[in-house]
C-alpha cells in the first residue's frame, strides 16, 4: 500500500484527481511535461507503478498516434465572428489521424480512485478499463489538451467538465469533448479535439455552438 505521503502529496492527488475528473487516460510523455519535468523517465515511472501497485491506477497498453495537438486551436470562434473556414481545418484533421498508431502504455484510474475522489474510473463501467479501446488515441489527444491547459492556467483547468459528467447532466446524450463552466456552473466554452472530421462534421459542432450561444475551440 502507498505511505500516507504519497496519498497527501500534493501532484499525487492532483494525478488523481485528473484522471477521476478530467481524463480518461494519460501517458508517462505527458505526465512527465506535466508535473516532473525535471524528473528522468524512470523516476516517474517508478511513481506510476506504486500507483498501480496500490490500485489506484491500472496500466494497460493501447493504440495510440503520436500526438499533434498545437499550441493553438485549430478553430477559436466566439458569437459575433466569421464563420471558420472549415475545408482547410478538415484537411489537417484528416492528416493527423492517418498517421501510424504505435503500441503505447497508459496509465487509468480504478474504482478505488474513484470512489476515493468521488469520479470515474477511465470512462468506464468497468474498473479502469476504457470503454471504448479503439477511441484511445481521440482520449490521449483530449487528455493533451487538458493536461495543457492545467499546466498554462491551472484556474481554467479547475472549471473542466469532462464528457463523462457532461454525459450525466444532459442524461446520457453526447455532445462535446469538455466544456468550460463559469462560477455558476453554466457553459461558457466548449472544447472539443478533432477526429477525422469531415467539413459537415465542423459544420454540425459549428451551428450548435451558434443556437446555444457558446464561444468555442477546436484542437
Amino acid at each position: 500500500m502507498p505511505s500516507q505521503i504519497q496519498l497527501t502529496n500534493p501532484v499525487v492527488r492532483e494525478v488523481l484527481i485528473s484522471l477521476t475528473h478530467a481524463i480518461r487516460l494519460i501517458t508517462l510523455p505527458q505526465a512527465q511535461r506535466t508535473w516532473w519535468e525535471h524528473a528522468s523517465m524512470g523516476a516517474v515511472r517508478a511513481k506510476f507503478s506504486a500507483l498501480v501497485d496500490a490500485e489506484y491506477l491500472t496500466a494497460r497498453r493501447y493504440l495510440i498516434r503520436p500526438e499533434r495537438l498545437s499550441d493553438r486551436p485549430l478553430i477559436s470562434w466566439q458569437p459575433g465572428e466569421p464563420v471558420p473556414e472549415f475545408g482547410p481545418v478538415s484537411y489537417l484533421l484528416r492528416k493527423r489521424c492517418r498517421e501510424r498508431v504505435v503500441p503505447t502504455l497508459a496509465y487509468l484510474a480504478t474504482k478505488k480512485a474513484a470512489k476515493l475522489f468521488g469520479g470515474f474510473s477511465g470512462g468506464s463501467k468497468g474498473d479502469g478499463v476504457l470503454r471504448h479501446p479503439l477511441q484511445a488515441s481521440h482520449d490521449s489527444a483530449v487528455s493533451a489538451c487538458y493536461l495543457g491547459l492545467l499546466k498554462s492556467n491551472p484556474a481554467t483547468a479547475r472549471r473542466w467538465v469532462s464528457e463523462e459528467k457532461f454525459e450525466l447532466r444532459n442524461r446520457g446524450s453526447k455532445l462535446f469533448d469538455a466544456v468550460i463552466v463559469d462560477d455558476s456552473g453554466a457553459p461558457e466554452r466548449v472544447l472539443e479535439v478533432g477526429g477525422e472530421y469531415g467539413v459537415r462534421r465542423l459544420r454540425t459542432i459549428h451551428k450548435e455552438c451558434v443556437r446555444r450561444g457558446l464561444r468555442y475551440e477546436l484542437w
